[in-house]
């Protein structure tokens, strides 16, 4: 049995509306804490770093690479720290 617009639109209307929930994870960014911007330029500078170690990686500077992979990884750890203890 199919149900028509008009009788769907009736279901729909015997449903209970229940109250949404405040999900604090879609906070607006003002209210995440005040390292939000340094958190954000480390990220970018974490996938530029590791987007140069990459390309390092495969034109044989191996040795360049690994250091700059090394740091780009100091990098992310540090942002991810900020980002666990929500500074």
């Amino acid at each position: 049995m199919q149900t028509t617009p008009q009788e769907y639109q009736n279901d729909k209307a015997e449903e209970p509306l229940m109250p949404r929930r405040q999900h604090s994870r879609l906070a607006p960014i003002s209210n995440q804490g005040g390292l939000h911007k340094l958190r954000w330029w480390l990220n970018l500078v974490f996938i530029i770093a590791a987007m140069a170690g990459m390309a390092l990686w495969f034109t044989q500077m191996r040795d360049v690479a690994t250091y700059l992979l090394i740091a780009a990884v100091g990098l992310k750890f540090i942002e991810a720290t900020l980002r666990i203890l929500k500074l």
